[in-house]
């Protein structure tokens, strides 16, 4: 807990100074980012230097102790191996090998939330006054395409090579495809307001992304895309 709150303080300081000096919101974004990852792995290194504890390791145990339990109670019901052997694929996907592509996914998350508390308590530091463009308008640097390509290769080669390859390509492609699936997201509102239709169709965007999951994959292309066809025409 005390990690916890350490990391905390921290990121919000270095969001305040951002504020303070003036920053961008993509600027107090990235370095609030940064320092909370930073923070989750240096507690993690400690805990495990100090301690003896690893719990990424004590995770993935767990997590195994769950799985084996409930794949048991599955194939008592009568479930057929095939699909609990697909399910078991995603699900070691999502929780094991993506596991510091969701750290990477939190300190985002969490800097958001902090930069926008931060600029309601402090309404009079010179980047609290700086306006965040509309969802609609949301956009990806256009490097960023070369980092996911990246992770695409490292992909790719770990299907020949032994080692971290594959890993540290699914976490890059994880953690960039979220981005691009909210970029897709934004262009559909952005067309969805430029036609003058109801907020009703946004809601129904997102419903069918939660309960189709295959919608995902088709609308982070549309996010993808707009790197080089930029859709919104906002890029020039």
């Amino acid at each position: 807990m005390l990690f916890i709150a350490i990391i905390i303080l921290l990121v919000n300081r270095v969001i305040w100074l951002d504020l303070k000096e003036g920053n961008s919101f993509s600027i107090c974004l990235i370095k609030g980012s940064i320092t909370l990852c930073l923070g989750i792995s240096i507690s993690l290194f400690l805990l495990n230097s100090l301690y003896s504890i690893n719990l990424i390791k004590l995770w993935q145990q767990e997590f195994d102790k769950s799985i084996e339990h409930t794949v048991f109670l599955y194939r008592q019901l009568g479930w057929p191996k095939a699909e609990l052997d697909r399910a078991l694929v995603i699900l070691r996907l999502l929780l094991i090998d993506l596991i510091w592509g969701w750290v990477v996914v939190l300190a985002i998350s969490a800097s958001s939330f902090f930069y926008l508390v931060q600029k309601k308590i402090f309404p009079n530091l010179v980047g609290s006054k700086l306006k965040i463009k509309g969802f609609k308008y949301w956009q990806i640097p256009y490097s960023m395409i070369w980092l996911w390509l990246a992770g695409m290769f490292f992909i790719v080669i770990g299907q020949w090579q032994t080692g971290v390859y594959t890993i540290i390509g699914k976490n890059i492609v994880f953690v960039l495809t979220i981005f691009y699936l909210l970029i897709g997201i934004a262009i559909i509102f952005f067309y969805l307001e430029k036609k003058k239709l109801a907020n009703y169709f946004k809601f129904v965007v997102i419903f069918s992304l939660v309960f189709f999951p295959a919608l995902i994959f088709l609308v982070s292309a549309l996010g993808i895309l707009d790197t080089w066809i930029n859709w919104r025409k906002l890029r020039r």
